[in-house]
């Protein structure tokens, strides 16, 4: 009897869920942006996920163009990877000021990293969320944008990209302050 209380409750949970994800899905498609001219505060997320090549920095195309002020920039940024083992490979971000062509001191993080020596791992992946948080002053209207990039000691990875999707966003906030 316990047990088949159990899956009704876990079937009950399951369709719960499922019907999230696919409000999650929706909600998406309507609050995305690319570049968004901003008001004095605001959220937008990436609208699809972003495949990203080994070595190199690649524009994500989620960015923001702030009028003159100080900002508190808050960032989610999901990564993910997967590869076979042996691999040792990374995902880096940073927040650019495309205005001006430069790096936005101190902004660059480790999103996420996967490591495994052992052969007998086989295909391997790890999904991580990692927050980017500056505060900036612009003197005239200025567009951010968030980099990023893929990089591996040995083994290059089946997949590295910056996710967005129905189950989990990569947003940027910003607020003047």
């Amino acid at each position: 009897m316990r047990t088949r209380i159990a899956a009704l409750i876990a079937a009950g949970l399951l369709a719960t869920t499922a019907t999230g994800f696919a409000t999650g899905s929706e909600a998406v498609a309507q609050e995305s942006c690319a570049t968004v001219t901003s008001s004095d505060e605001g959220i937008c997320y990436l609208p699809a996920t972003v495949n990203l090549n080994s070595g190199g920095w690649k524009n994500t195309g989620l960015a923001v163009e702030l009028q003159p002020g100080t900002y508190h920039l808050d960032l989610d940024v999901q990564g993910r990877l997967w590869g076979r083992a042996p691999i040792n490979a990374w995902i880096f971000a940073r927040l650019v000021n495309t205005t001006e062509g430069t790096v936005v001191p101190g902004s660059q993080r480790m999103i996420n990293h996967l490591q495994s020596n052992n052969r007998g791992d086989g295909a391997i992946g790890h999904r991580d969320t990692t927050p980017i948080q500056e505060r900036i002053e612009v003197e005239t209207p200025t567009r951010i944008e968030l980099q990023a990039m893929s990089s591996y000691a040995y083994s290059r990875t089946t997949i590295a990209e910056i996710r967005s999707d129905g189950n989990s966003r990569t947003s940027l906030r910003w607020e003047r302050v």
